[in-house]
């Protein structure tokens, strides 16, 4: 009994010493709200940094909450989120519409951008594309 214990004792000592502490990468992500209002099209994108940054070629992607970084590159932010953004509706392509500054979410790792397109009509039917980010098969839009 007593050699047992100092077997098992000294199993977990040799695996202590020699495990590697893990390190992982943010699950990247993606929000997508929509709301549809009588005349327009609300839009409301929670993005991760970690992909906007690696876009960018801004590292580390903490530096996209630091004030001057994001004024210099917001402009960037929206154009990549509404390039590869598509939305139409029952048939037909809505046009970009009108999207506002990047505003930083820290606590969350977050940047959340909000769009409005206006609508003719309310549609019938809308259709959403959203491949925001290709290069990363782990990324996940909701």
């Amino acid at each position: 009994m007593v050699r047992n214990r100092f077997t098992i004792g000294a199993l977990a000592a040799v695996c202590l010493a020699v495990c590697v502490p893990a390190s992982a990468h943010p699950v990247p992500f993606i929000f997508i709200d929509l709301r549809l209002q009588p005349v327009a099209l609300e839009i409301t994108l929670v993005v991760h940094i970690f992909d906007l940054a690696h876009h960018l070629s801004i590292e580390p992607p903490e530096r996209l909450f630091e004030p001057a970084m994001l004024a210099a590159r917001g402009d960037d932010v929206v154009a990549l989120l509404r390039k590869r953004l598509t939305i139409g509706a029952d048939g037909g392509a809505l046009s970009a519409g009108t999207w506002s500054a990047p505003e930083p979410l820290p606590d969350r790792q977050s940047m959340r951008l909000r769009a409005r397109v206006a609508l003719m009509q309310p549609p019938g039917r809308v259709d959403v594309s959203a491949a925001m980010f290709p290069y990363d098969p782990q990324h996940k839009t909701f």
